[in-house]
């Protein structure tokens, strides 16, 4: 029983992370835009998805949707394919769970022609893709999900949004995120992390 018992545990953890991205996968590109039909070849309906009753309350709205990426990019690269073009992202939520509880991404999977990026179309790409899950991370951090407004968080504080980081930083301490690790070591928030204001937030929090 104590083994079963250690075992069940054991498999609630491992759920908890995010799905990996497959080393091949690492460089697919998931994009919002049709893809240029001249350069690329149609292979077929895509997703990925993270999450289910059992396992998805005890698994962060954020590591649902990086889960969920990273398994769309595995199963776009099992295809054959480099480049998937999102056309719906959608959360679950089980009855009385905290946050969502599963997060699915479809799209179309597609064969490109690819010229290597410069480094300016790598920032510009990657900040675009902060831009869009932004929009869905704002949306759980206003229903009080506090990992989400940690996300939102450090999204913005990485596209230079500082009033916003701000905001959505207060919001995830109030819906009681305190993960200090987070906040003394993630690149994305140093932004604003030797700012004034946001030692003040640390400080008023952290007691």
């Amino acid at each position: 029983m104590a083994n079963s018992f250690k075992l069940l545990v054991l498999t609630l953890l491992c759920s908890c992370a995010a799905n990996v991205v497959h080393n091949e996968a690492i460089n697919v590109e998931i994009v919002y835009a049709k893809p240029d039909m001249n350069k690329c070849v149609f292979l077929k309906e895509v997703s990925g998805s993270q999450g289910n009753w059992v396992t998805g309350d005890f698994t962060s709205n954020e590591d649902l949707l990086v889960g969920a990426r990273n398994t769309l990019k595995n199963n776009t690269y099992s295809l054959g394919g480099n480049v998937v073009h999102v056309h719906e992202v959608t959360n679950a939520s089980a009855w009385k769970a905290a946050g969502n509880t599963a997060t699915a991404i479809t799209g179309s999977a597609y064969s490109c022609e690819k010229t290597p990026l410069t480094a300016l179309q790598k920032k510009a790409l990657y900040k675009a893709n902060l831009r869009k899950e932004l929009i869905s991370l704002s949306k759980n951090c206003n229903i009080g999900n506090g990992e989400s407004c940690w996300g939102a968080a450090w999204r913005s504080s990485a596209l230079n949004k500082k009033e916003n980081a701000y905001a959505f930083l207060e919001k995830a301490f109030k819906a009681g995120w305190k993960n200090w690790e987070h906040l003394e070591s993630d690149k994305d928030i140093e932004v604003i992390r030797n700012t004034d204001r946001f030692k003040a937030l640390v400080s008023k929090y952290r007691k």
